[in-house]
């Protein structure tokens, strides 16, 4: 073997050598990157999880609001009039009688959708839920009803009252005396 085959051995092996290292620093570079995109997921799904827990935590606080002497309750999910009923029924309050247009005004500040009532009709006649008849004072449209059978009422976004299957799920509100409430926020 000749010095200049050596010489050429010897650099065919640095180049090798200098290859595996450019290839192994590329490696390095994307391992780097696999490693910091999925730890910045990883935080990124505890923040979720940590944000999700206080909402669920904090919801029963914010959906009672005290007004004008009463605290009501604003649900989240939906259920068959009669499951609010008894939700309601559960935290000794009603299903929220409206009578009066500042409590009107109040309400649809706060509801966002169809939303049950204590509005139903018995024996014929529809009466709220603390045995009153319904009158059109406030409700000048009255209670929209498209077919008959339609026993239940829920309240639009905009105010209007629909006749609607008691088995359908809506959103509800309940209403109590203020003193009744611990867990509540002024509005």
């Amino acid at each position: 073997m000749t010095s200049e085959n050596i010489y050429w051995d010897i650099q065919q092996g640095h180049n090798i050598k200098g290859q595996d290292a450019e290839v192994q620093k590329c490696c390095n570079h994307k391992k780097s990157i696999i490693m910091a995109v999925f730890l910045s997921g990883c935080i990124l799904l505890t923040y979720r999880v940590i944000e999700y827990a206080i909402i669920i935590l904090n919801t029963k606080d914010q959906q009672w609001i005290n007004y004008n002497g009463k605290t009501y309750y604003f649900s989240t999910n939906k259920q068959t009039w009669e499951k609010a009923d008894i939700f309601c029924k559960k935290e000794n309050s009603n299903l929220t009688v409206i009578k009066k247009n500042e409590e009107l005004n109040f309400m649809l500040d706060h509801t966002v959708g169809h939303t049950w009532v204590g509005l139903k009709r018995m024996n014929d006649k529809w009466n709220w839920i603390d045995g009153t008849a319904f009158h059109n004072k406030i409700f000048r449209d009255g209670i929209q009803q498209m077919k008959p059978g339609l026993d239940c009422v829920s309240m639009l976004k905009g105010g209007m009252l629909f006749a609607a299957p008691c088995k359908t799920p809506n959103l509800w509100t309940c209403e109590k005396k203020s003193a009744d409430v611990i867990y509540s926020r002024d509005v």
